[in-house]
């Protein structure tokens, strides 16, 4: 299921607001919903090294938290112990001795979910929860963007307006729900996502940098 089928379904969700929503928006919010869907279940990689007498290697460039440093041939006592050092040249993985030449070693760590035109690592499982969370940041978004473009407005407009971010909020922490609930974990536990939403639409006019407020 590739990012064009996440949109598509993330856009069924707000199908009735898509007149002040882009595809930009919902690409935008898709993004940030893998992104926090990575730091609740982290896509796990493992990658074989050869050994060749150093004492350290260099931590792959996407990888969000290492695991563990295993010997592939040792069943009984696999791990090494090693320690993260951040070097002029970048994060580095140094072990207590040195990596025996031509040993095999199983680098095991963490990294964000990959969602492109091809490529795919979300679980089938988890994609419509995945959704529920980029429905629940575009939502958020038009509460906020609605509520801070009343100003100068009558007062039987100014409160429509409020009315609107309100059931945009109510919509958005549904979604949110969601979210948590088809997973099955508790919200706010977890690291706080960012998104920049450029809007458009009739509320549009600006940028709105969005940090979710339903974490908190």
């Amino acid at each position: 299921m590739p990012l064009a089928d996440f949109t598509e379904l993330t856009k069924n969700l707000v199908r009735d607001q898509t007149d002040k929503i882009s595809d930009a928006d919902i690409t935008n919010a898709v993004e940030l919903a893998v992104e926090r869907y990575s730091v609740d279940f982290p896509r796990s990689v493992v990658v074989e090294i050869t050994g060749n007498g150093a004492e350290s290697i260099d931590k792959p460039v996407d990888a969000e938290s290492i695991q563990s440093l295993e010997r592939s041939a040792n069943i009984s006592n696999p791990f090494i112990e090693f320690n993260l050092r951040l070097t002029p040249s970048g994060e580095k993985i140094y072990v207590t001795g040195r990596l025996t030449q031509n040993e095999i070693y199983w680098l095991r760590y963490n990294a964000v979910h990959q969602l492109t035109t091809a490529i795919d690592t979300i679980p089938k499982k988890h994609r419509q929860a995945v959704s529920h969370f980029a429905a629940s940041v575009l939502f958020e978004s038009l509460s906020g963007a609605t509520a801070s473009d009343r100003d100068g407005m009558i007062i039987a407009d100014s409160v429509d307006h409020d009315s609107k971010a309100a059931e945009y909020a109510k919509r958005a922490r549904r979604h949110y729900d969601l979210y948590h609930n088809l997973l099955g974990i508790k919200p706010g536990n977890q690291k706080s996502a960012h998104v920049t939403v450029n809007w458009n639409g009739p509320i549009g006019g600006g940028d709105y940098l969005m940090h979710s407020r339903l974490d908190q």
